[in-house]
């Protein structure tokens, strides 16, 4: 037997207001001899609860997790919601823990509890004459449940007036959803991305971070839905329109696979893994839709760049190369590519890792040009072709066999890409000259 619970909204207060968490700030200290009443040992379970719902509203934001998918049921009136987990508005958890069926001609705009199995209020749903032709909007929020009654010798009508009385020893985390006629603040139509600045305060040229606001409603939209005038399903299900995921990490996973010439079992591994250069360029590119060279180093650091010039690539596209690098004025290109051609470049269009010293080798840069600053080391750059970004090699690294994949029949090879000499031709060594133009020649010497 259970009791559906609503004393937050009953109240109309919300539960990050300001006002509503000072209950939430306070534990109990119990001492010896203390007399101890049902408040006291509430007070631990509110000042625990209140911490979470903070650490989940700051921290995590609110939104769709996981799951609690949206897809059309037996009918053209019912609609069948997954289970799925969902971080409500106002901090709370909220756990759809089996499918859940809607019939939208019977329940039309009511709110059904995940407490009472089928049963909708009927002084709350619709009747199918008053169903709003149109878009509607199922959504869920958080709800509690009393369960587990038991004897009472306090007296009362808990669950039935007989003489002992009882009381709901339980109080069960539940949901409640319901089709909602307008689309709850704050959604929007289109929904909006946040810029990646509220995720790095330092790219919002220096501006303190402000708390997020406690939203004004409860609700979680999981998906559009467009019915008729006898509320009966129009077109698709719509789950995306104003979906808002919360970021998550639950699949997510880094492996940092053995160097080349490290053994492993009874053989050496030689096989080719992502590095974390590549993790942190992709994922940069990715975030801010950006399309032009990533400075591995200086990624996350929210710092504009000194300046910028802009390449062609072999495919003609225009590219931006960003200079964080720092220059020696009346240094030549070589000095300067002494101490920074080991800076790593992510190129989005090939997914791959270049080398600052790769880029101005592969531009064709005369090695012995004097540069006087940022400017005129971007200078040289100016109206030159980037070639194909290949995996620069590991400078922590020297031992054991190269780890770039083979370049195919149809692909050019590293040293051609790049600009030097191909394999035996027009260079002393033949095929040694291709691993020359791999390795930096600040390289310490292969140990023996």
């Amino acid at each position: 037997m259970t009791s559906m619970m609503n004393a937050a909204d009953l109240a109309g207060a919300r539960p990050c207001d300001p006002g509503s968490q000072a209950a939430g700030l306070e534990r109990t200290r119990f001492f010896p001899r203390q007399l101890v009443g049902p408040e006291d040992l509430t007070q631990d379970q509110t000042y625990f609860r209140e911490k979470s719902r903070r650490h989940n509203r700051m921290l995590h934001g609110w939104g769709v997790v996981c799951g609690a998918c949206v897809r059309r049921g037996n009918n053209e009136c019912e609609v069948v919601i997954e289970p799925g987990y969902i971080l409500g508005p106002w901090g709370d958890e909220i756990v759809i823990d089996r499918e859940v069926t809607i019939d939208l001609c019977k329940q039309g705009s009511g709110e059904r509890s995940g407490c009472c199995g089928d049963d909708v209020d009927p002084w709350c749903a619709d009747s199918q004459a008053q169903c709003k032709e149109g878009r509607l909007y199922i959504a869920v929020r958080y709800s509690e449940c009393q369960s587990r009654p038991v004897q009472s010798s306090g007296g009362g009508c808990g669950c039935g007036c007989d003489e002992a009385g009882c009381e709901y020893s339980r109080i069960r985390d539940s949901f409640a959803i319901k089709v909602l006629r307008e689309l709850p603040a704050p959604y929007t139509t289109p929904m909006a991305q946040p810029d990646l600045s509220s995720l790095i305060p330092c790219m919002r040229q220096r501006v303190a971070r402000r708390c997020p606001p406690c939203p004004p409603e409860p609700w979680v939209v999981l998906a559009d839905v467009v019915v008729g005038a006898d509320c009966r399903l129009l077109g698709p299900i719509d789950c995306m329109a104003h979906r808002r995921y919360v970021l998550s990490f639950a699949d997510f996973y880094l492996t940092c696979g053995p160097q080349a010439g490290t053994t492993v079992g009874a053989g050496a591994y030689a096989g080719t893994t992502i590095s974390n250069s590549v993790l942190v360029g992709r994922t940069m590119s990715m975030m801010t839709g950006t399309t032009d060279l990533v400075d591995v180093r200086m990624a996350m650091a929210g710092e504009p760049a000194r300046a910028t010039v802009t390449l062609a690539r072999d495919d003609g596209s225009r590219v931006s190369v960003p200079a964080f690098f720092d220059v020696h004025a009346g240094e030549t290109v070589r000095d300067m590519l002494a101490r920074e051609g080991g800076r790593e470049l992510y190129d989005p269009a090939s997914d791959r890792i270049m080398t600052l010293r790769a880029l101005y080798e592969g531009a064709g840069v005369p090695m012995d040009t004097h540069v006087h600053g940022v400017t005129s080391a971007l200078a040289v750059l100016e109206g030159r072709t980037v070639r194909a970004a290949r995996v620069a090699p590991d400078p922590d690294h020297t031992d054991g066999p190269s780890t770039d994949s083979a370049p195919s029949a149809n692909e050019p090879s590293s040293s051609s890409a790049l600009g030097g000499h191909e394999a035996g031709k027009g260079a002393p060594g033949g095929g040694k000259d291709k691993e020359a133009a791999e390795i930096p020649r600040n390289r310490p010497k292969r140990r023996k």
